[in-house]
């Protein structure tokens, strides 16, 4: 079979366009592909970046509360009264400063959701935990409630 020169020239300038075609699509292709690699890692770091503003908030309310629980005068009551087992400042025993603690205790942890337990632990008088709020059942891990030892490893 014999080709006339427009067929030749025709076939020729199909073979041109289709290797430019191909060559566009391949060149298309991998710019892409790194504009996406681009965009995910964009996404990324606007991921850890919210995540990073949600971390540091919530550890400035945890901060907030631990100045809150740490100053509150049940935790200051029972300083005063672990000792003598009574506070003169405030005519109240250790059992009532632990029961309001407690109190105390509950409502912070029925405000903020995301705490389990919350718990005081007095490093001078063998790591006892004089007041305790917990939402869960004690683990294996946990002493139950009151003035149960809890030892050094658990309270770091």
């Amino acid at each position: 079979m014999r080709f006339t020169l427009p067929l030749k020239f025709g076939l020729f300038s199909l073979i041109i366009t289709l290797a430019g075609v191909m060559g566009m699509a391949g060149l298309s292709y991998q710019s892409s592909d790194e504009l996406l690699q681009r965009q995910a890692l964009v996404r990324l770091a606007d991921e850890i970046a919210r995540e990073k503003e949600v971390l540091k908030s919530k550890l400035g309310t945890l901060a907030e509360d631990v100045w809150f629980l740490s100053s509150s005068p049940a935790t200051n009551g029972i300083i005063r009264s672990v000792h003598g087992g009574a506070d003169d400042a405030e005519n109240m025993t250790l059992e009532l400063w632990r029961k309001r603690l407690e109190t105390l205790f509950k409502t912070v942890l029925q405000q903020r959701a995301s705490y389990s337990q919350i718990r005081v632990i007095g490093v001078a008088d063998v790591w006892n935990a004089p007041g305790r709020a917990s939402r869960r059942l004690p683990s294996r891990n946990c002493n139950g409630r009151g003035t149960a030892p809890i030892s050094e490893k658990q309270a770091l």
